[in-house]
């Protein structure tokens, strides 16, 4: 009887110095990631590709939700690449779009 009592008395002091750690062990829920951050050179390089492609440049001025537009980047490889390649720059214009394009023809 008293090697039962004993073994009880562990148990519930195990459960009772466990239950704080579970406490700790919860993790609140994730916050959304922060928004993409470009440097002033990346708008100036998608100022300069921009510059060599006037006509997609004025297409995307008119409509930036294009750059997530798989129809309209199918067709324009070079954008599509180069988004590929930059994607802070198409997340920035996804997040800020009329914001980044008065950006970028401010340079």
């Amino acid at each position: 009887m008293k090697t039962m009592f004993s073994i009880m008395s562990g148990l519930v002091l195990v459960g009772a110095l466990a239950l704080p750690t579970m406490a700790q062990v919860s993790v609140p829920p994730m916050s959304p990631p922060p928004p993409a951050k470009i440097t002033r050179g990346e708008v100036d390089r998608f100022d300069k590709f921009l510059d060599k492609h006037p006509h997609d440049a004025a297409e995307l001025r008119k409509n930036p939700a294009l750059v997530d537009d798989a129809g309209y980047l199918a067709k324009h490889p070079k954008m599509e690449a180069y988004f590929r390649s930059h994607p802070g720059v198409r997340e920035e214009i996804h997040q800020h779009p009329y914001r980044f394009m008065k950006r970028e023809d401010k340079i």
